[in-house]
């Protein structure tokens, strides 16, 4: 195993997480779970984290998905492939947005957290 996965954050305290963002995320994903147990269509269903590399946005989900009792469904973007290495391959080229609306599609088609 890699060291990253071997001492990765197992409780909300391991976090090096500025706290108030860990509480916003975990009031959110309780919020929304809250309204998909009411099956209001209005939640929301997507989240969006953004930063530097390293700043502990997967780490924070990882952790508050297992104590909330949730089932992590993530997207990283792709190492750039060539445009060329496609055509070399002969595989159809897919921009990384067209994975990433790809990846949208299927993870709507998962039963929402219940």
């Amino acid at each position: 195993a890699l060291w990253v996965d071997k001492h990765a954050p197992q409780k909300v305290e391991d976090l090096a997480v500025f706290k108030k963002k860990v509480t916003d995320l975990e009031g959110w994903l309780e919020h929304c779970h809250s309204k998909l147990t009411k099956h209001d269509p209005w939640v929301q269903r997507v989240m969006v984290l953004t930063g530097p590399c390293g700043s502990g946005k997967s780490a924070a989900v990882s952790v508050l998905a297992r104590k909330l009792g949730f089932e992590e469904v993530g997207w990283v973007c792709p190492a750039g492939i060539s445009f060329q290495k496609h055509l070399d391959s002969g595989q159809a080229y897919q921009s990384d947005l067209d994975q990433l609306l790809v990846f949208l599609r299927t993870a709507q088609a998962f039963a929402p957290l219940e």
